[in-house]
């Protein structure tokens, strides 16, 4: 088990679920009045995710350290600001001082999403439904940081992150087992979302994880993974020798002891390799040639300027 998984679970073991939904008392009134007077068609709360407060989640991220540790890193006054107006875009967001888009830190936006799984050929999970922990959207940046060759800027990103990818994703982890999910769902941009956690997470099709690791077998080992997902989406990259475009499809990172099964049995196993077989992934040197001059300064190469 990794430290920081271990780190964190023993603090989630001391976060009781009283600590984690307690209400101020000007919020309880609040939220009786939602009760009282919303209309059936909306679910506006106090509580994320429909279980967490907003004194629980600060309480939380003090405990694990998420507040000092930028406060390290030079962010003095970390600000918590969450919304819940609105149940399909429940946003969580951390901004240094002032609440203005060039001092965001943080913004997740989340869901508990229900969802169907159709795999196309017989198996347990076929047709069942899971509630998932749905990750719409997940930024982590440093606006005062510049790109550099050695850390360079992915497509979708506009500025540098604060590398806290991995305890992140622990703390959404922990967030799916409190609330019982069956597991993480989310729907990557780029190529390069699926490839940094794809260790833990999977394609719902097996034709499609097949695909990424045709991707990762034929263009990783002599391209980095920054010159891949720029390639992929500057279209300069050919699947069996035609253009190819980034498919969007449902990426998992399982809980439920079926879908663990799902994705670890023969069925399932037998056509990622079948479909790794059938994939042949090259770059479009002429087209990549001229596209990677679209790409953000930071990250071209001295080379790419040299006719």
């Amino acid at each position: 088990m990794p430290k920081i998984r271990k780190k964190t679970q023993l603090i989630s073991k001391t976060l009781t679920t009283h600590q984690l939904t307690q209400l101020r008392e000007n919020d309880v009134k609040l939220e009786l009045d939602n009760f009282i007077n919303r209309d059936p068609e909306s679910r506006a709360t106090q509580f994320f995710l429909g279980f967490y407060s907003k004194p629980g989640i600060k309480l939380a991220l003090q405990k694990y350290g998420v507040f000092a540790e930028l406060k390290k890193r030079g962010f003095q006054n970390p600000k918590l600001e969450i919304n819940t107006t609105d149940p399909f875009s429940q946003r969580l967001c951390i901004h240094n001082q002032r609440k203005e888009k060039s001092d965001l830190l943080v913004e997740v936006v989340l869901k508990r999403k229900h969802f169907t799984t159709h795999v196309g050929f017989p198996s347990k999970i076929n047709g069942r439904s899971y509630e998932f922990l749905c990750v719409e959207w997940l930024s982590m940046q440093d606006s005062r940081a510049e790109f550099t060759h050695e850390r360079p800027r992915l497509p979708g990103q506009k500025y540098p992150g604060l590398k806290t990818g991995r305890f992140a994703f622990e703390l959404l982890l922990l967030t799916c087992k409190r609330l019982r999910l069956a597991g993480i769902l989310n729907v990557p941009e780029y190529f390069h979302n699926a490839q940094i956690y794809s260790k833990t997470f999977h394609f719902l099709s097996p034709e499609f994880e097949g695909k990424r690791r045709a991707i990762e077998r034929d263009l990783l080992k002599n391209n980095s993974l920054a010159d891949i997902s720029w390639a992929i989406d500057l279209h300069c990259v050919k699947e069996n020798g035609q253009p190819f475009k980034w498919f969007a499809s449902e990426l998992i990172m399982p809980l439920d002891r079926d879908l663990k099964d799902y994705f670890s049995s023969a069925e399932y196993q037998n056509r990622l390799s079948g479909s790794a077989k059938n994939y042949k992934y090259g770059m479009d040197q002429d087209r990549w040639k001229n596209s990677k001059l679209e790409i953000p300064v930071a990250h071209r190469r001295e080379e790419d300027f040299q006719s």
